[in-house]
């Protein structure tokens, strides 16, 4: 999967107004931290985000779940070594 260039550097929460964090993920040693977030009033789209740590700039944007899915995406990063963590 190709990553997205941004013409303008994106940073969370600054450049997501009215977003709520719904998960939050870091792995040991990692400079990125992993996210869920909905700006979504109806709460129905959530959006998986990946930023670096420190800045806070938005590296990747990886799409869209649902509410449904916030249980299976979180056990694959669990999986995968990431840690949830407290928001």
């Amino acid at each position: 999967m190709a990553k997205k260039k941004y013409t303008t550097k994106k940073y969370f929460p600054k450049d997501y107004p009215g977003f709520k964090l719904i998960k939050k993920f870091n792995k040991p040693r990692s400079p990125r931290t992993r996210m869920f977030a909905c700006g979504d009033p109806d709460g129905w789209f959530i959006d998986v985000m990946e930023i670096q740590t420190k800045t806070g700039q938005v590296m990747d944007e990886e799409g869209w779940i649902t509410e449904r899915d916030v249980k299976q995406w979180t056990e694959w990063y669990k999986r995968l070594g990431w840690i949830e963590q407290e928001k």
